[in-house]
Formats: structure tokens, sequence, C-alpha cells
């Protein structure tokens, strides 16, 4: 089976001498190879590539969220492996800081008017958070060759 991956830690990524690691290679290494004795081939591209990769089935699997798009060219199951929670950040001093600590919900990001920040092609954030027109800003992931990512914000 062949995985298309972003560098992503801490779930998946790359280190300098090329050897994998992360949350996730090592639930799936564990699951395929090591209990199934189903080989991986695991290949990184920039998030966007992933995606494409797995729509021309080049290759076979991406981790990710279902979303309406990917649903179009994906198959997936309901229960999923991992559930990552949603944490909202700001600066310590924010004039909103009592109201933004009793935010619940989507909507309540958006009735502050406050903006969100993301990664590019991040489907599930394009649908339930862009969607309800709360501003969304793109962070860009450009990887130095010593492999210490930089995050540069883009929007």
């Amino acid at each position: 089976m062949r995985i298309a991956y972003p560098q992503f830690p801490p779930f998946h990524w790359q280190d300098q001498q090329g050897k994998l690691h992360g949350m996730f290679y090592e639930i799936l290494s564990e699951a395929f190879e090591k209990r199934m004795h189903q080989p991986l081939q695991w290949t990184h591209y920039p998030w966007a590539r992933c995606q494409e990769q797995l729509k021309a089935g080049r290759d076979d699997a991406i981790l990710t969220v279902p979303t309406k798009a990917r649903l179009r060219y994906t198959k997936t199951h309901p229960h999923p492996f991992f559930n990552k929670p949603l944490h909202l950040f700001t600066y310590r001093d924010h004039p909103l800081l009592k109201k933004i600590r009793q935010i619940q919900t989507l909507p309540e990001i958006q009735a502050l008017h406050l903006s969100v920040i993301t990664y590019a092609k991040n489907g599930w954030n394009q649908d339930h958070v862009a969607a309800l027109g709360i501003k969304t800003m793109l962070l860009l992931w450009e990887s130095k060759p010593w492999n210490q990512p930089t995050w540069i914000l883009s929007g």
C-alpha cells in the first residue's frame, strides 16, 4: 500500500536521515506491517500533491479528515482512529479574551469577527469555517534544509 504524506509532526514526518517518525506512522506500521504483514510505502509530498496523487490513483491512501470534496474521489470508514481537538489561541492581552475563552462553537467565532489561521488545502476548514464566512488566513509550510519547518502567514 502506498501512502502519500506531508511533513506534519507529530503525526508523520521524516528526519534528516530519511527515517520516518510520528504517531500515525507508528500506528499504521504496527497494524499493517507487523500484524497483517502488509508492506507500506510512504512517499512525502506537499499536502496539495498528496491529495492529487491519491485522486490520480498514483498513491493508495492519505491520512486526513473526510470532506465533501475528498469523498468524491475516496472511500473511508465511519470511525476515525484519532480525534484531534481544536484549540483557540490569541495574544495574552486581547481585548476580547474573556469572550474568546467562552467560545464553544464556530458561529461564536464569526460573531466576534475573529480570524482563523490554518494550512493550505485544509478541506475541513473550507467546509466548516470559511463556509460560515469566517476570515481564514493560510500558513504556508516552508521546510528548511536542516529540516526545521517555518510557518509563513499568507492572506
